[in-house]
């Protein structure tokens, strides 16, 4: 393995440590309480990306050329950038700071999470575990995921709850927010039927392998989706709780 390839892979890897060591202390200067670390997803945003990071590394050092160690360290990057800006978004808007500045902490806050959840990750399933997609018709959908991911990150809607909005305000926003809303699920369930077109198509080997991770993601979607009907108050919890089986099970499959 080149040695500037590990060096990016650490960095990418310290960055997200750094990330998640600046949420942790932002969080206790500025004195959050419990319910404000769970309503600003602090604490969810943390753990999801300390989970996926770790992956990341792991397999961007033994597997260079498969995107899939370099998507996991994305999914790390991307929420402990919002868990990072939380505690300093709150704090200035209390602190009547600069408005560019206010405007700048929000614009990272809300466009960084969900590229991981809803762009990385997707893809992640879509190219396990050989880093390709299934054919080069599934490739589409790798567009489409990087698309649909594009066009409910740029565009937002006002937040004066912030304190400011995000320089991203669109007066389009609730168009492309419902679109984007709708494609979301489609896309996760199209990358999921992937997997398991891969499962049905491939070697004992890549069955072994897509195997671990089938297995993940359906008790993610079993322990989330009853809950989040039935239980509002328990998706963080829960979500925290069952999001680390997906790094856990790439990570073991893919090394």
């Amino acid at each position: 393995m080149p040695k500037r390839i590990t060096v990016l892979a650490y960095a990418l890897f310290g960055f997200a440590v750094l990330l998640a060591g600046v949420a942790a202390i932002g969080a206790v200067l500025v004195g959050l309480d419990r319910e404000t670390l769970w309503s600003s997803f602090l604490i969810t945003n943390t753990a999801i990306g300390l989970s996926a990071a770790p992956c990341g590394l792991l397999i961007a050092r033994a597997k260079p050329d498969n995107p899939i160690g370099w998507l996991f360290l994305i999914v790390g990057i991307a929420p402990l950038l919002t868990a990072a800006t939380a505690p300093l978004m709150i704090y200035g808007a209390a602190r009547d700071w600069p408005e560019f500045a206010l405007r700048l902490l929000v614009t990272i806050n809300m466009f960084s999470w969900s590229w991981g959840v809803f762009c990385c990750l997707p893809l992640i399933l879509q190219l396990f575990p050989t880093g390709t997609p299934v054919s080069r018709r599934w490739a589409v959908l790798c567009w489409l995921t990087l698309g649909n991911a594009a066009l409910g990150n740029m565009f937002v809607g006002p937040t004066p709850d912030y304190g400011a909005s995000s320089f991203l305000v669109a007066p389009w926003w609730a168009v492309t927010e419902g679109i984007a809303s709708v494609a979301t699920p489609i896309i996760i369930l199209a990358s999921v039927i992937s997997l398991v077109v891969r499962f049905v198509r491939g070697s004992e080997t890549v069955r072994q392998q897509v195997l671990w991770l089938l297995l993940a993601v359906l008790l993610v979607i079993l322990i989330n989706v009853p809950i989040w009907f039935a239980i509002p108050t328990g998706r963080n919890l829960l979500l925290l709780l069952s999001f680390p089986l997906i790094p856990a099970a790439v990570t073991i499959a893919v090394l």
